[in-house]
């Protein structure tokens, strides 16, 4: 649908960060308000912990920290296991849904490589 750029602040009172964020336009259901990726977060200098569902950052006043609502985490996961549930499952390659009980030693795929040094003046090394 299109891209927009925002300036963004994120924190409370003194200890907040601004910057200018670019936002892909897109019509979803989804139930978040905003989706940060790498690139923003590290421009920020997000530490994120999806263990602990929050994400640490630096600003000039110290470190903030912001926390997830446990609550609307859990109707996020809600709303997404309905929709996940809503669509039927659908395979479009049959040998996906093949098993096989064959137990593959790795060593038997490993072939002897001879190396040779790059430097002049060293000796080449023989097969590992």
């Amino acid at each position: 649908m299109g891209v927009i750029n925002l300036e963004v602040t994120i924190g409370e009172c003194e200890k907040t960060r601004t910057i200018i964020m670019e936002f892909a336009v897109v019509k979803s259901p989804s139930p978040y308000s905003a989706l940060l990726g790498r690139t923003r977060m590290r421009s920020l200098g997000v530490v994120a912990s999806t263990i602990h569902s929050m994400i640490k950052y630096l600003t000039l006043n110290g470190i903030t920290t912001i926390s997830t609502i446990k609550e609307t985490l859990s109707e996020c996961r809600q709303i997404e296991e309905a929709q996940d549930l809503s669509r039927p499952a659908h395979v479009t390659d049959p040998t996906l849904m093949q098993t096989s009980s064959k137990v593959a030693n790795p060593r038997d795929s490993l072939a002897s490589v001879e190396a040779r040094s790059w430097r002049p003046g060293k000796e080449p090394v023989g097969p590992i």
